[in-house]
């Protein structure tokens, strides 16, 4: 069995000791190969999702749906009442959506501190809960590394249906010898066309950032979108789990495991999120779609200049001897130049270290900084004209391989412009531009990532 990474049993079992100290018991008993952790907060699209995850092909795997009520100790009574009613109402139904091998829990927590509380602290007791089930099966201290290794951790959100191969993504992440699948998405957008719109500019500017990180070489170029993970329990153990954040716990999770673990796109398995305006978290889809109908258009609808990806593309390129711009960046960043000024000492030592120690350090974090950096320097534009740049270098550079999307791409690419639309206080609904290249940019995830 290949093994990217190990770790020692003694580290093993001490950070599994430290994941069932801090965990909060939800008494989780059943057997699985797969735990599906769903945090759920005055959501009654867990309903729809719950019926989406019921309706999969298991593949013989035993399923455990974890479903996990939540809200802070400071939330309105609305949320209070809403997440009642959900509860003894999953209690009354939950029954409908299990099989044989796909069984549903659900748990309610309630008054969490409301320095912790939030979806983080959620997907992480969740998270703790498969940890610890699989310790109490462990009957013998040296196979707990092959348990956690055999067993998956599928995160996913409650207002986010699958398609019906979802569970194959551990057959995939084995297949290819990784520890770390990332699904495939597409958001569900509203009827309402305002709505409609914001979730479209959502996605795009999604695909925009993660395509152009991809086209200028950056490795480390994935959705952190928490739904759309799937991965082993030893990559958690290792990791020490999800941090409590109120947002981004995604986004800093994968960071982590990917410091030590091997992270893949596993195609044609679909995560559809719903994109509809929502203050549940204090970033992410509900947020900025909520921002942009209330008149906030320009945080997602002008997007980092494409310039500013080829500056990062020529940092990366040149790790040796990096361009300016590097070092501007990093003395406005004093904790950043310390840090790399110690790393490349390294340089004088073993080159080929440096390089795997640069890109180490240069995580996704640091990167979103640089980015920000360069958007004094380069400014933001409207996002069809950044991405129609991306569109163009990646054809440049030969990920647009076949005949069809080469037809699409002449198409979107000599598509002209219409000025008068982009006036200044102009909010009419863009829809039929920005549409054909989300469309696009879905085929050519889709097509890489076979």
């Amino acid at each position: 069995m290949h093994r990217r990474f190990t770790t020692s049993r003694e580290k093993l079992e001490k950070n599994v000791s430290e994941i069932i100290s801090r965990h909060i018991c939800l008494g989780i008993e059943r057997d699985f190969d797969i735990f599906v952790a769903i945090p759920v907060m005055a959501d009654r699209e867990i309903f729809s999702t719950l019926e989406s995850v019921s309706e999969c092909d298991t593949f013989g795997k035993n399923v455990v749906v974890a479903v996990l009520l939540n809200e802070s100790e400071d939330a309105c009574e609305n949320i209070k009442e809403e997440n009642r009613k959900i509860f003894e109402e999953l209690l009354r139904v939950s029954k409908r959506y299990e099989r044989d091998n796909l069984m549903v829990e659900v748990r309610h927590i309630r008054s969490v501190p409301k320095n912790v509380a939030g979806v983080g602290f959620a997907r992480r007791v969740l998270m703790d809960e498969a940890i610890c089930s699989i310790s109490k099966k462990c009957k013998r201290k040296d196979e707990l590394y092959e348990l956690l290794h055999r067993k998956f951790i599928f995160s996913l959100d409650s207002d986010s249906t699958v398609s019906k191969n979802y569970f194959s993504a551990l057959d995939f992440v084995d297949l290819r010898e990784a520890d770390f699948g990332i699904m495939s998405f597409a958001h569900r957008f509203s009827e309402r066309e305002d709505v409609k719109e914001a979730g479209i500019v959502w996605e795009l500017f999604l695909r925009y950032w993660k395509n152009s990180l991809r086209v200028c070489g950056y490795k480390n170029a994935f959705y952190p979108i928490g739904s759309l993970f799937a991965f082993r329990a030893l990559v958690y153990v290792v990791s020490m789990g999800m941090s409590v954040r109120k947002a981004g716990e995604d986004f800093y999770f994968l960071q982590k495991v990917m410091l030590f673990s091997d992270v893949v796109e596993v195609p044609g398995v679909y995560v559809f999120p719903k994109a509809e305006p929502s203050l549940r978290t204090p970033f992410g889809t509900g947020k900025e779609i909520h921002l942009f109908v209330s008149g906030n258009r320009d945080r997602i609808e002008k997007v980092w200049n494409f310039s500013s990806f080829e500056a990062l593309e020529e940092i990366i390129q040149n790790i040796e001897n990096p361009p300016d711009i590097f070092f501007d960046f990093l003395r406005e960043n004093p904790k950043f130049q310390v840090q790399y000024e110690r790393l490349e000492k390294l340089k004088l030592k073993d080159v080929e270290l440096f390089r795997k120690k640069f890109f180490e350090w240069f995580n996704p974090f640091k990167v979103f900084k640089f980015l920000r950096f360069c958007e004094r320097i380069y400014g933001r534009s409207f996002i069809d004209e950044e991405v129609r740049k991306l569109i163009m270098k990646m054809d440049e550079k030969g990920y647009i391989q076949s005949d069809e999307l080469k037809k699409e791409k002449m198409n979107l690419i000599d598509t002209e412009r219409k000025p008068e639309i982009y006036g200044s206080g102009m909010t009419e609904s863009r829809v039929y531009r920005y549409e054909p290249l989300l469309a696009f940019l879905r085929k050519v995830d889709d097509y890489l990532s076979f």
